[in-house]
């Protein structure tokens, strides 16, 4: 049995852990709220702002990485788009929200333990040059469509007001924590200094409950979602998003001459299921919610066997 099948069980059964927990009402579900803020606000921000410490720039690498995993990206958000649009019939906000639910990997809470179990610190520093940019590129495409899908289907009848746009952006961009812990990355690499010793073992201890916490908070998540309906072309969606994004990002990858290792990191990224963002979006629009939950909870509870696969298929090819 390949080593990584232990460590996909590992991930998949603290999800499950989380799920039962709320399912049997053994935990209240507010309580994995509470999880996810200290993930999102404490956690992630110090376990990004000791990889971006680690991670090199200076290479070429890095914008063959980016082509890569985002061209995939922008292939999947518009075939999700246009499919759940004009095959499923639904408005053009509901496609905005399929785009997200197609492309968004959940990067930070499952990826990170993931990629972490699977790959070890070299993965999590690819993992983590994804993340440098896959906030802000994913944000702005979605507060860009945002402001597009609304006029188009009359919800907002004024022209779109960019320098409005610009403004929202930042201030989402700059007032999110993972951001602010990337940002204190860079400034700090830049000024070439070392933590203290004691805010370094504190930042190390910290992230270091990143992995299996994120694990248990998407399965409490997970079972708040549910099944909602929408299960044809949710299923359509899980499919683009946990099959074809990873086949995407393995056919640029080896076209490019991509290294083995930066590959399967990449394809293993691609292959994660969607977060919670699909449902944020939902939410802002006031459309697809239902969509977005059941892709969801399907895509979470699938992925434990397509990133199986994945990796199997890595290993068939390399």
């Amino acid at each position: 049995m390949p080593p990584y099948i232990e460590t996909i069980l590992y991930i998949f059964s603290l999800i499950g852990l989380g799920y039962l927990a709320v399912a049997t009402k053994y935990l209240k579900p507010e309580i994995g709220d509470g999880l996810t803020s200290f993930i999102y606000n404490v956690g992630v921000p110090l376990l990004l702002f000791k990889n971006i410490l680690m991670a090199d720039f200076g290479s070429g690498e890095v914008l063959v990485i980016w082509a890569v995993y985002f061209s995939a990206g922008l292939i999947v958000w518009t075939s999700s788009h246009l499919v759940v649009q004009f095959v499923f019939g639904r408005d053009t906000r509901a496609g905005v929200v399929a785009g997200v639910t197609g492309a968004f990997s959940n990067c930070v809470l499952v990826g990170i333990p993931f990629i972490t179990g699977v790959y070890g610190e070299e993965g999590v520093a690819i993992l983590s040059k994804i993340l440098t940019i896959h906030l802000p590129v994913m944000l702005a495409a979605t507060i860009i469509q945002f402001e597009w899908a609304s006029r188009k289907d009359g919800a907002v009848e004024t022209e779109i007001n960019f320098t409005g746009v610009l403004k929202k952006f930042l201030k989402q961009l700059l007032s999110n924590p993972l951001v602010l812990g990337i940002l204190a990355g860079f400034i700090v690499k830049m000024l070439a200094v070392s933590p203290p010793p004691l805010a370094d073992r504190l930042i190390e201890n910290i992230s270091a409950t990143v992995g299996p916490l994120a694990l248990f908070a998407v399965g409490m998540a997970t079972r708040r979602y549910g099944i909602s309906g929408q299960i044809p072309p949710a299923l359509v969606l899980v499919t683009f998003k946990l099959m074809l994004m990873p086949a995407i990002v393995l056919g640029l990858s080896l076209i490019f001459g991509v290294p083995e290792f930066t590959t399967r990191v990449l394809v293993s990224i691609a292959a994660l299921p969607v977060g919670i963002n699909s449902w944020v979006v939902a939410q802002q629009f006031g459309t697809g919610q239902r969509l977005a939950a059941t892709s969801i909870t399907i895509g979470t509870a699938t992925a434990l066997l397509t990133t199986g696969l994945w990796l199997l298929i890595c290993d068939l090819i390399f």
